[in-house]
């Protein structure tokens, strides 16, 4: 009694109840779409995460950053004159480390110069 169906008649033949080969590629490409929207939707919560832990980071970055900049300027009023002190000191400065280029321009040239007119072997 093999290959009877349900009403007691034999099936034509090639004909099964198999599930149709179009229906193969629709289920994979379904499945294919499904995780792609899972990977898509677990990378947007993870985006979400650490924008949120970066946001309170760089806060409080930003708040140690003005805080130290108000310790500086009460530093700073609080020089007074030696301030005034310290930016003729530094003035005194650039204008001796104008001095020194010059001069270290000038000694690069004098040996670049002797250089060429005696030979000395190097090692």
């Amino acid at each position: 009694m093999t290959g009877i169906g349900r009403r007691g008649r034999r099936p034509a033949a090639g004909y099964h109840r198999a599930i149709p080969l179009t229906a193969v590629p629709a289920v994979l490409a379904l499945l294919a779409a499904a995780a792609g929207a899972a990977f898509a939707v677990t990378r947007f919560v993870q985006l979400l995460q650490d924008i949120g832990a970066a946001g309170g980071t760089l806060g409080e970055s930003l708040e140690r950053i003005g805080a130290g900049a108000d310790r500086a300027a009460g530093r700073v009023e609080a020089l007074g004159p030696a301030g005034a002190r310290l930016e003729r000191a530094l003035a005194r400065l650039a204008v001796s480390r104008a001095r020194l280029g010059v001069l270290l321009d000038a000694y690069a040239e004098a040996r670049a110069a002797l250089a060429s007119l005696v030979f000395v072997p190097r090692k």
